[in-house]
């Protein structure tokens, strides 16, 4: 283990599931009432990715990097279950665990891509959750 990575409880897996599924219950809110910064819409399912990869390899009994790239968590995710869904996709969120949570209004999201996003976080979680029982 390194000093990047910590070592949680099996049963930690199940906690950290429930922070992801607040995490995206609180973005579901932020796309359905459009009006404050999109960037945090996209924080907050990238927090919900992370949390959700976490909890999977924490349930594995393996340490948890801490870390918010989602494709050095995607890499550590033991080989014998699934690959998440839209995994191609899910690295590009990581950006909004760094430089555009201190960015605004430099890009133009359109509904779509926010509802899609969005919907990508729910099929995440869903294959956390099949896995973590």
């Amino acid at each position: 283990m390194t000093p990047f990575q910590k070592q949680f409880t099996k049963e930690y897996a199940k906690e950290l599931l429930r922070v992801a599924q607040g995490d995206l219950r609180t973005a579901k809110v932020l796309v359905d009432h459009p009006g404050g910064r999109t960037e945090n819409t996209f924080f907050l399912i990238q927090q919900s990715l992370e949390k959700a990869f976490k909890a999977v390899i924490c349930h594995h009994g393996l340490p948890v990097p801490l870390t918010h790239d989602l494709g050095a968590l995607l890499a550590m995710l033991p080989n014998q279950i699934s690959t998440p869904p839209e995994s191609k996709a899910l690295v590009a969120f990581t950006e909004f665990a760094s430089i555009r949570r201190y960015e605004e209004g430099k890009y133009v999201y359109l509904p779509e891509e926010i509802s899609n996003a969005y919907r990508i976080g729910e099929a995440v979680l869903n294959w956390a959750s099949g896995i973590i029982v």
